[in-house]
Formats: structure tokens, C-alpha cells, sequence
């Protein structure tokens, strides 16, 4: 029975340690990646990222997905998250932004895509201004899960969709 009692201390300090941490983290974080398509035009990437209608064709991220219209849509994660999205083009063909807009996340933010060609090839840059809000969120997501996971997978994807 002691024995139990000295676990069951420890996890509470331990979640206790973790949420202080969290809770004077700061909210807002930026992460950035980069990659390269060799042989891809902007064009064949502009479309594919902003054309909500196909990424169930190659995010394998999403279970579900409902279009409203070209620039407002509804995905469902491979978790079951629910979240509303609002896509804003800044400069035609070149810079893409979207956002989301569900208010009862412990997160949210935009993701800003930026195409830049060079010869045959085009830089694609994303950049996440996200916000986490909940503390134990915001320390697992700085240590455990990494900042930028979810725009490495983005990218993957989309690298295997104009690979084919």
C-alpha cells in the first residue's frame, strides 16, 4: 500500500511539473519547413494545395473532409478532430494562407505557403503561427510531439502526390 501511495505522488508531481512548465511557456509558436520539388512547376503545386475539394486524394491525415466552398472547408482528422478552415489567397499563385476557424480547439492558428520557382524546380516554404492554449498541450506539444510533425506530414504528402 505504500508503495502505491509513492506512485501515485510522484504522478501527481510529475503532471504538476509538466503543467507549470507548459503554463509559463508562451502560447504562440512558429515553425517553419522547407522543401524543394525538383521538376515541379508552381502551378501543378498551387493547385494541389489549394484546392480542398482533392486532399482527401493524398493527406493521409484525414478521415473525412466537407468543402462549404473553395475557401472555406470542414476536415475530420485520423484522431476525429473536427475543424473548420478558412483559405486566403495573398498573392496569386505564390503566397496561400489558411486558417483555422473552430474556437474550441486547445489549439489554432494559420499556415502560410509560399512558392518560389527556381529554373525547373520550386521552393515551397510553410510557416506555422500556431497557438496552443491549454499548458499540458503546450508542453507535449514543444517536447514530446515537435512543433512542426504535422507540416513534415503535410509535406510528405504532398511530396508523394506530384511524385506520381
Amino acid at each position: 500500500m505504500k508503495w502505491i501511495i509513492i506512485i501515485l505522488v510522484a504522478l501527481v508531481a510529475l503532471i504538476a511539473i509538466v503543467f507549470l512548465i507548459g503554463y509559463f511557456m508562451p502560447a504562440k509558436h512558429q515553425a517553419i519547413v522547407k522543401e524543394t520539388f525538383k521538376g515541379v512547376t508552381p502551378g501543378r503545386i498551387w493547385q494541389a494545395i489549394t484546392t480542398a475539394k482533392d486532399y482527401t486524394n493524398w493527406r493521409t491525415d484525414l478521415k473525412n473532409l466537407e468543402v462549404v466552398d473553395s475557401m472555406h472547408w470542414k476536415e475530420t482528422s485520423e484522431h476525429g478532430d473536427v475543424i473548420d478552415y478558412e483559405g486566403q489567397v495573398v498573392k496569386e499563385a505564390e503566397v496561400f494562407m489558411t486558417r483555422i476557424m473552430t474556437k474550441d480547439l486547445p489549439f489554432g492558428g494559420s499556415w502560410t505557403f509560399e512558392l518560389k520557382p527556381s529554373g525547373e524546380d520550386t521552393e515551397l516554404t510553410i510557416t506555422e503561427n500556431g497557438e496552443v492554449y491549454n499548458p499540458l498541450y503546450r508542453f507535449m506539444s514543444r517536447f514530446i510531439f515537435g512543433h512542426d510533425t504535422t507540416l513534415k506530414k503535410y509535406m510528405k504528402n504532398l511530396g508523394d502526390q506530384l511524385a506520381k
